[in-house]
């Protein structure tokens, strides 16, 4: 059902009058009810659900063939293992679905407007069209995305975005009449809707506003139930606890390109079986049809899932979740890594340093000194923005709460009380009284307010106005001489520095201020400074940006900060090495894409952009300022230049999500780590987003022991809608953690096709040529080497990464000559040594020795040999491609896996030797008459695991990973 209203304009949305009682049951039926009713199946209704997925039916039909051809306890063991892992999966998908019901809000009560009254219902009875009373406190959680018509809101949005700072929330009132006529959309007004399982913290009524409320703000409810956003985020939840796994598409190719060797298999012993009229038809459809489905092990699905679930518990216990698992072998990949700036790689805790540029000298230029003093006489103007422009929110403690910068900002003003929306003057007993906002944007890079100021003997009306030093300064009446040479030699410094103005208003009472547009009250600006705030560098991003730049990692800084900053930031973190060009638009403003320059950090020069000469990056590192972005962009050069670009500023949502885009488009394979709502567009177009919570230190907090259960589902708070990974932790330490672990899960499952294909190779030829010679294996045999094989893969997939991050990456897909070459010589070997063997035990057999193709299996001195080459060989194939360092712990660190396969290849060794004739016995297996050949059996066992291993070595030095090339 969709449950959402049609687009309209914002003028037609004020004049809304709510729905009519009769036509609810209509739109019930039409948008369904406003709750997230997730239920859980019983067991035996998913399990029925499970084993009809075609994997499963085929991995039964694989059963079944085994036991057509008396494969008892083997066929006996696969099934008993695949139903125990289905129905571990359903108890674990039962126990995912209950934790998400869980989080499914109870029914309230709402106030909703219909036929002109106000009633109480149910919280899951409103339906899109209705208009709600929406009230706040520590239990005001929204039902439903709403856009707000009349009065002004603080809403917590943590639960959905992580973001722990309350957002101001405005009706479209405050929109112009142009914006008003244009229609109204989710991604462009943003700073007007409210979201479902967000809290309103604060509300400010209107009380002009018409249905009348008394005491609340008013909204219209535009999407309910899975289709709101909390529904989008539930619903990520619940795609991530169904099976996961990696490589589908590649395993999907894979399979059948090994597909095709079965196949020709199949058809050589469907020929030679139909040239002997002697042989069983139906034997002979019974194993051309097995030689086919060899290739696919009933345990694939399983041990692949086993992987990604390991990989998954791991990153949980260091507090990352994930909402789309698929994408953890995808961070094995990564290239190209990029941050924000603010609150990702430097601090929240901002520093007020002191205001700049309030002073002029005689000449009338600005006296770039900072005035550390915020209560002297020479600040008092700035001071006053400082004060009244802002949008914090003073909750239930007596703590104001808010966007860092402004914080700092407040608490830098000793000589003033600052509240919500007033503050007062200790010094001088000036008044602030707020009686309209326009909210901080990330298009316009500004905020302002329109206030009344009463001094001692006057009341004034002021537009107080803060923003980007580059925004402010087109507003201003006045530019001051100096002006640019101020704010970036702070700039330059690394410090953040915020444009103060304000303006006098030929108002003589509050009343023309509602009908006052933003483009109204933001001209004709007066400058008062600027505010210098320094950022300090969060502890832990020194050294994860080293460990990114050891491994060869190329790493970009997108931020919203000024050019001068950003590049500061790049300088310290070594991100860039280079003198930096920063790519601007020059004061002209015009169209005309040649008013794009190259202007060095000091400003020394003035160098022309060219669009397709990037010699500039033989002597320089780059940065490309917002504006310069979106010229890119409109003039298709973005994806040209964006792997050679280490700093983005200035840089809007949009912007940022075109650069990831063009980073794909590239062929890079990016990941993107940001904190706020303003990165959204970007996480969730990066190959790999990553969004910051504001929690505690992960040293604060205790996961318990490896041994302790994590739990996988991530909880609401803990996941988001901004991305497919969520950290649980301000630091950008995450990053480095989730590489190791994407890594070692794509190495894993290289691993794995690799080992798959060789044994499924032979295990081909086994079935075919061997088996027009009468070679089988005995029951006991295949269901040994069926248990081993399923436990060798459970111990590879519990592998654990390196620490220190490698400079070389693994390869980032299955079909690459190294695993293909390696496979192909491996199989060669072991072809070559079972052709050998079998040759040698041919002499023992009696001369009147006919095979009986058709017969039931009889132990002889050539199935055993096969037997022994088969099971040597299948345990060479597991530790041979075992290749640990530099993305994993390597074999002997493994040391279950690896006391596994050394006592296993010790074991099948003195099978070999028959030291335990009564084990030879139980396995089916004949003695072999003759010492001599018994030893030369012996050493081609060696020998082919010698030969396994040195073509895995040769292939792999010549094309092994390799360091990758520092630019894209």
């Amino acid at each position: 059902k969709k449950a959402t209203t049609p687009i309209r304009t914002g003028s037609e949305l004020l004049n809304v009058t709510g729905i009519e009682e009769k036509k609810l049951p209509e739109l019930i039926e039409k948008f369904g009810y406003s709750h997230l009713d997730i239920p859980v199946p019983s067991f035996r209704d998913m399990f029925t659900e499970q084993a009809l997925a075609p994997f499963f039916v085929f991995q039964m039909l694989c059963v079944l063939l085994w036991m057509l051809d008396e494969y008892w306890y083997y066929s006996l063991f696969t099934l008993a293992m695949l139903v125990l892992f289905e129905c571990t999966v359903v108890k674990q998908r039962q126990a995912n679905l209950r934790k998400l019901m869980d989080m499914s809000p109870r029914t309230f009560g709402v106030m909703v407007y219909r036929d002109g009254t106000w009633l109480r219902v149910n919280s899951d009875e409103v339906v899109p069209g209705d208009l709600l009373n929406i009230g706040s406190g520590p239990n005001a959680v929204l039902c439903c995305d709403l856009l707000l018509l009349s009065g002004s809101c603080y809403v917590n949005e943590a639960m959905l975005t992580g973001e722990s700072v309350p957002q101001l929330k405005e009706s479209i009132k405050s929109l112009n009449s142009a914006e008003l006529d244009a229609p109204i959309h989710f991604s462009t007004h943003r700073h007007h809707m409210l979201f479902a399982g967000t809290t309103v913290v604060q509300h400010i009524t209107d009380k002009t506003c018409k249905p009348r409320v008394k005491d609340g703000c008013l909204a219209l409810v535009l999407k309910t139930g899975f289709h709101t956003k909390k529904g989008l985020l539930v619903r990520t939840m619940l795609c991530s606890i169904d099976r996961v796994t990696a490589n589908n598409t590649e395993a999907f190719g894979f399979i059948a390109v090994l597909l095709v060797f079965a196949v020709s298999a199949s058809a050589y012993v469907l020929q030679q079986g139909l040239a002997d009229e002697s042989r069983s038809r139906y034997k002979l459809l019974l194993n051309c049809i097995m030689i086919i489905t060899s290739v696919i092990p009933p345990e694939l699905p399983m041990e692949l899932s086993l992987a990604v679930n390991n990989s998954l518990i791991a990153l949980a216990r260091e507090g990352i979740f994930c909402t789309e698992p698929f994408r953890i072998p995808t961070a094995g990949k990564l290239d190209v890594c990029c941050f924000d700036k603010t609150g990702t790689l430097t601090s929240d805790n901002l520093v007020v340093l002191g205001i700049a540029g309030a002073v002029l000298d005689a000449s009338g230029r600005i006296i770039r000194d900072l005035i550390t003093d915020c209560a002297s006489e020479a600040a008092s103007l700035a001071c006053e923005v400082m004060a009244g422009c802002h949008s914090l929110v003073r909750l239930e403690s007596t703590e104001l709460s808010g966007d860092p910068l402004e914080l700092a900002a407040v608490r830098s003003l000793r000589q003033w009380m600052v509240t919500t929306d007033a503050a007062k003057s200790k010094r001088t007993g000036s008044d602030i009284r707020v009686f309209r906002r326009f909210g901080f944007s990330s298009e316009l890079k500004r905020m302002s307010t329109v206030v009344q100021l009463k001094l001692a003997q006057s009341t004034r009306y002021l537009v107080l106005l803060k923003g980007a030093p580059e925004v402010v300064k087109p507003l201003l009446s006045r530019v001051p001489e100096g002006y640019d040479d101020c704010y970036r030699h702070q700039a330059r410094q690394g410090y953040r520095v915020i444009a103060l103005a304000q303006r006098t208003l030929n108002f003589s009472s509050s009343e023309p201020i509602n009908s006052l547009s933003r483009d109204q009250a933001e001209c004709e600006m007066n400058f008062c400074g600027f505010l210098v705030l320094g950022c300090p560098m969060k502890p832990q991003t020194s050294r994860t940006i080293d460990s990114l730049i050891a491994a060869n990692h190329r790493l970009v800084v997108v931020s919203g900060d000024q050019a001068l900053t950003a590049c500061q930031v790049a300088v310290a973190l070594k991100i860039a090495t280079k003198p930096l060009l920063i790519l601007s638009t020059k004061e002209n403003g015009s169209p005309d894409k040649s008013t794009l320059e190259w202007v060095p950090v000091d400003d020394s020069a003035h160098i022309p952009f060219e669009p397709l000469n990037f010699s500039v990056t033989n002597s320089y590192d780059l940065c490309v300022n917002g504006d310069a972005a979106v010229r890119l962009h409109e003039d298709a050069l973005l994806s040209k230049w964006v792997g050679k670009v280490c700093v983005f500023s200035r840089a809007s949502p949009t912007d940022k999500q075109n650069i990831m885009t063009a980073l794909k488009f590239n062929g890079s394979c990016a990941l993107m780590c940001g904190d706020g709502t303003n990165d959204v567009g970007a996480l969730k177009h990066a190959d790999v987003g990553v969004a910051l919570l504001c929690h505690p230190h992960p040293r604060e907090m205790n996961f318990g022991s490896e041994m302790d259960e994590v739990p996988v589902v991530p909880q609401l708070g803990d996941a988001s809608i901004a991305s497919s990974f969520t950290y649980r932790y301000d630091n950008i330490s995450c990053v480095e953690s989730l590489i190791r672990q994407g890594r070692c899960t794509l190495v894993t499952t290289q691993q794995m096709f690799r080992i798959l294909a060789v044994n499924c190779l032979i295990t081909a030829y086994s079935l075919s040529v061997l088996f027009n010679d009468g070679v089988k294996f005995g029951d006991s045999q295949v269901t040994i080497s069926g248990l081993l094989t399923a436990g060798i893969f459970f111990l590879i997939s519990r592998s654990k990464p390196l620490q220190k991050l490698s400079e070389f990456r693994p390869h980032p897909n299955i079909f690459n000559a190294q695993v293909l070459l390696t496979v192909l010589g491996q199989f060669a070997c072991n072809l070559t040594c079972l052709l050998k063997c079998v040759q040698l035990a041919t002499h023992l057999l009696p001369p009147d020795h006919k095979p009986d193709v058709d017969g039931d299996f009889k132990p002889n001195v050539i199935n055993t040999v096969v037997f022994y080459v088969f099971l040597t060989g299948q345990l060479g194939t597991f530790a041979i491609n075992y290749n640990g360092h530099p993305f994993m712990e390597s074999l002997r660190e493994n040391r279950l896996l690896f006391r596994t396969l050394l006592i296993s290849s010790i074991s099948s060794f003195l099978l070999v030797c028959e030291v335990v004739p009564p084990f030879n016995e139980y396995l089916e297996l004949t003695s072999i008459p003759d010492d001599e050949t018994r030893w030369d059996i012996l050493a081609m066992l060696v020998a082919n695991w010698i030969g396994c291993w040195g073509c895995d070595r040769i292939v792999s030095w010549l094309f092994g990973p390799s360091k990758p090339s520092k630019s894209k």
